[in-house]
């Protein structure tokens, strides 16, 4: 072993010995009351977000998102741009009626200007092109970003929960 690496070790060593260095601790999850204003704020984008669907409205949905947004869901489609995700609902919007959805958060965390949301969303709806019902849960993730004081989405992430 070369001397300085051995050197740096056994100070390291000692100094873990004597608690001069303190472990790392885990993270801790420090979940955001969810009864608060700002969560409700937080959570008022999603439930806009679920109502813009039940609407079709492309342009309250869109107001929802951060110019530089992001989208990946469970079906492998990633959305790489504001107008890429945009299309992709505008899209959307031709194949269902009868829209209705609901978002349970369990994990909020606010820093700053940023937060994050975790929870289930439920999507119902009826396929236009064969009139079936589709419900669907996924487990949802949200980063939001304050932008002159207004939550916008630049992230969404949605995944099927594995099965217990």
């Amino acid at each position: 072993m070369k001397p300085i690496l051995a050197t740096v070790l056994s100070v390291f060593a000692c100094a873990t010995l004597l608690n001069w260095v303190q472990p790392v601790q885990p993270a801790q999850a420090r979940p955001y009351e969810l009864n608060t204003p700002e969560a409700r704020a937080l959570a008022g984008v999603i439930d806009t977000v679920l109502t813009a669907h039940s609407k079709k409205d492309l342009n309250l949905l869109m107001a929802q998102f951060h110019p530089d947004v992001k989208a990946l869901w469970s079906n492998d489609k990633q959305m790489n741009s504001f107008e890429e995700l945009k299309q992709t609902y505008k899209d959307s919007f031709l194949g269902y009626k009868g829209f209705s959805g609901s978002w349970l958060p369990e994990y909020v965390d606010i820093e700053g200007n940023m937060a994050w949301m975790i929870g289930e969303t439920s999507w119902s709806a009826q396929a236009l092109d064969t009139g079936r019902q589709v419900d669907l849960t996924v487990r949802s993730t949200y980063i939001l970003r304050k932008v002159e004081d207004r939550w916008q989405i630049v992230l969404e992430h949605s995944s099927h929960r594995r099965s217990d």
